[in-house]
């Protein structure tokens, strides 16, 4: 396994992932693994199955009107039937539900994702695939990978499954804790993967690559506006628990990682695909010669693309890292 492309979380931020996989394409890097993690998950296993571009790009803003209003409205009914007893001076127990397991069900999330993959599973994806969930009851990381694909050192804390569906597997590492119900699956109960790793380039090497590269979808340079509401500060409060560990991994074990400047783009922002599509497509290829350096392949023409014909008003930041030296690089692009 010569190199493997990890994509990181972020919901409709993960648009970006299609331009950075336009871009690798369009000059002929191709990895032969993916590492996915909830949004990048979804973007992993389209591009593992085939799914242009475009696709990519029509699925995403499907998603907004599959999933944004899948409430838990059973749960919504029986508190407002409690909050009415107990005005009119008549508590009833019974009535008075504990708190959901998430405000969103998701199950216009799974229908969207089984019209996409049906039963197909991750054995025939190529590149291949592997997507990771966070496993409530052991607190494992659950790696949904094909079936011939076997780590090659141990790893503390994780769980390898084969044969799960794509949807499932899916849908499973996207579910964001108390904004989705968790799935259950083969006698775990799982949430996002990125609750354990956003970036499990660990995960990546033990499965054979030899160079990894990352792209993160986490801006810690940029500030956040304060969150109006529940899903918001759960939101962003997972963001900020992740700086620390995003930090160990970059340092640990990414060879480069590519960090789109998306600004304030929220991860429920579905009006903004496109723009999330062109920040990333030009972050890949304003640092297309650092990837080629680090694969240590030659560019495809003579002359390198010109960065500023995709430079976009949003800007770009590129954090790159070495992470197989004892020594890390920076480099900056804005």
């Amino acid at each position: 396994m010569d190199w493997a492309l990890v994509l990181s979380g972020g919901g409709s931020r993960g648009a970006a992932h299609i331009g950075v996989i336009q871009a690798l394409e369009k000059e002929g890097l191709r990895p032969p693994l993916v590492v996915g993690v909830s949004a990048g998950s979804i973007a992993g296993a389209l591009y593992g199955t085939g799914h242009r571009a475009e696709d990519m790009i029509a699925i995403a803003k499907r998603a907004s009107r599959h999933f944004l209003f899948d409430f838990d409205w059973h749960w919504m009914t029986g508190a407002l039937l409690g909050l009415l007893r107990l005005a009119q001076g008549r508590p009833n127990a019974a009535l008075w539900p504990g708190l959901p397991t998430g405000l969103l069900v998701g199950n216009q999330l799974e229908k969207l994702l089984r019209q996409i993959w049906g039963q197909q599973t991750f054995d025939d994806t190529d590149p291949r695939v592997v997507v990771t969930a966070v496993d409530l009851i052991t607190g494992a990381t659950i790696c949904f990978l094909p079936k011939e694909l076997e780590p090659k050192d141990p790893l503390p804390y994780r769980r390898f499954v084969t044969g799960v569906p794509i949807a499932q597997a899916v849908r499973a590492s996207s579910s964001i804790p108390g904004v989705f119900h968790p799935v259950r699956l083969k006698g775990y109960c799982l949430v996002d993967g990125a609750v354990r790793a956003n970036l499990p380039t660990d995960l990546a090497r033990s499965l054979g690559a030899k160079v990894v590269i990352c792209v993160s979808l986490r801006d810690p340079d940029t500030p956040a506006t304060p969150p109006d509401n529940l899903i918001g500060t759960v939101l962003r409060s997972i963001d900020i628990l992740g700086y620390e560990i995003d930090l160990c991994t970059i340092l640990g074990g990414a060879d480069l990682v590519i960090e789109p400047a998306l600004g304030h783009m929220g991860v429920f922002d579905f009006d903004d695909i496109d723009a999330a599509v062109e920040v990333g497509y030009a972050a890949a290829m304003a640092v297309m010669p650092s990837i080629r350096r680090v694969l240590q392949a030659p560019p495809v023409q003579p002359k390198e693309p010109s960065v500023t014909e995709h430079r976009t008003s949003q800007g770009l930041v590129i954090r790159i890292g070495r992470g197989n030296q004892e020594k890390n690089e920076r480099e900056w692009h804005r």
